[in-house]
């Protein structure tokens, strides 16, 4: 009996407690140094001069804040709706176009870069280089984003979106 008592209570534990000591870390970091991986330099000869971060060593990647466009994937791919047959006449080649780009604490984005993956993962320059200018313009006309937070103190963050390129269009958006 009490063999099927300690069981259950280690299936209650099991059940309430792993998924949170699972759970990716969600608490802002406050960055020491601007090495970091995808770490995006504001860049005078690219970047919109009017837009700035709210802290350039808080800039927090976006699962540990969340931001969010309106409902989130479904209104993106929604929004890309009216745009995709000018994209999918710029679509060269299968692979994967990936666009990362800061949002600051104010919901506006900016330092907006890109990149094109073949199917193998090799980045290559300038195979799409007319669609990754065109979902640059794209997402630079999305419009404001809900600025990602943590107990209730809004955060700059990353953001990337993925655009599956197969058979001449965009067949797929993902985080």
């Amino acid at each position: 009996m009490i063999y099927d008592n300690t069981r259950a209570l280690v299936f209650v534990i099991r059940v309430l407690i792993a998924p949170n000591a699972n759970a990716q870390n969600t608490s802002p970091k406050f960055n020491e140094s601007f090495e970091k991986v995808g770490y995006i330099p504001h860049d005078p000869d690219r970047d919109d001069a009017k837009f700035n971060v709210c802290n350039e060593q808080l800039i927090q990647e976006y699962y540990q804040v969340n931001p969010k466009f309106k409902e989130g994937l479904y209104s993106i791919r929604k929004d890309l709706e009216g745009a995709e047959m000018f994209l999918n006449a710029l679509c060269q080649s299968d692979g994967i176009v990936v666009i990362r780009f800061v949002i600051n604490c104010y919901g506006e984005i900016g330092r907006i870069r890109s990149a094109y993956f073949d199917l193998n993962y090799d980045q290559i320059a300038s195979v799409n280089d007319d669609l990754e200018k065109g979902l640059v313009e794209y997402i630079k006309n999305m419009g404001s984003w809900t600025p990602g937070s943590y107990q209730g103190k809004s955060y700059d963050s990353y953001q990337q979106l993925k655009f599956r390129v197969s058979g001449n269009k965009i067949s797929n958006i993902f985080f």
